[in-house]
């Protein structure tokens, strides 16, 4: 079997200008079909105003984990480090309090509609909604605001289905690092077992200051992708690249 069509997400939006402008390269000859946004990046206006001019999807990239919160620090303290930006998770003393995660992630994506815009979906930096404290949050925005959600495994996905909120059928973050290659795309398109197929990924160009370990990777990301080969396949295979908006329709 195959995949029956694919989503091919670009994470990262909003992380550093030159990731912005890889994804909209990626975005303008359609290598990818959504994306999402850090929505407590600094440059969110301009972001959003571009995704309008250019009709790209954008959804909310949940983060816990990256940059200062929208909050004041004091209102999420087991989030935040005595500076005031967020810790990473190998600091977080669990369980989270889900008072805290839910004020700074409802207003995570009460500032994209503070601007008017209708984010595609959701998913999240780092996962972080496999945490279930974050996961009971991010069902209720789902929930309230009519947005499907990405699973990136089968618990997640029956957790939000039960809950009435729309996934692709699959999942897959293999195209990564020294996996980022046509051969890989074409092996997840190929055993996929039918369904939509949603293909995490991160392409962008490399500039000084990249706030991420994951730099170089992420230009070779963007080659593979726009490489006539892969597209050259998925028309012949007859795979179309879909957005999440197709979920919830």
């Amino acid at each position: 079997m195959a995949a029956d069509a694919l989503i091919i997400n670009a994470d990262d939006l909003g992380l550093w200008p030159s990731v912005d402008r890889g994804i909209f390269a990626a975005w303008a000859t359609r290598v990818i079909s959504d994306s999402t946004v850090f929505a407590n990046t600094p440059d969110l206006a301009a972001i959003l105003a571009h995704a309008t001019a250019e009709n790209l999807p954008v959804g909310v990239h949940l983060n816990l984990t990256h940059g200062k919160p929208l909050s004041d620090p004091a209102e999420i303290p087991a989030l935040v480090t005595a500076d005031g930006v967020f810790m990473k998770r190998t600091a977080w003393m669990l369980p989270l309090p889900v008072t805290q995660v839910r004020l700074e992630l409802f207003r995570q994506v009460e500032r994209l509609l503070a601007y008017g815009w209708r984010p595609s979906h959701l998913d999240s930096h780092h996962h972080i909604h496999t945490y279930p404290e974050v996961q009971s949050v991010v069902v209720e925005l789902a929930q309230q605001h009519g947005l499907p959600v990405r699973a990136v495994n089968e618990e997640i996905r029956q957790t939000l289905g039960d809950a009435g909120v729309a996934t692709p059928d699959h999942f897959s973050m293999v195209f990564y690092g020294e996996y980022a290659s046509v051969e890989t795309l074409m092996q997840l398109v190929e055993e996929c077992p039918g369904g939509v197929l949603e293909i995490m990924t991160h392409p962008g160009y490399v500039t000084p200051g990249l706030p991420s370990s994951y730099s170089e990777e992420r230009e070779q990301e963007l080659r593979v992708l726009s490489a006539p080969r892969w597209r050259e396949y998925l028309t012949a295979q007859r795979i179309p690249l879909i957005g999440y908006d197709a979920l919830r329709r």
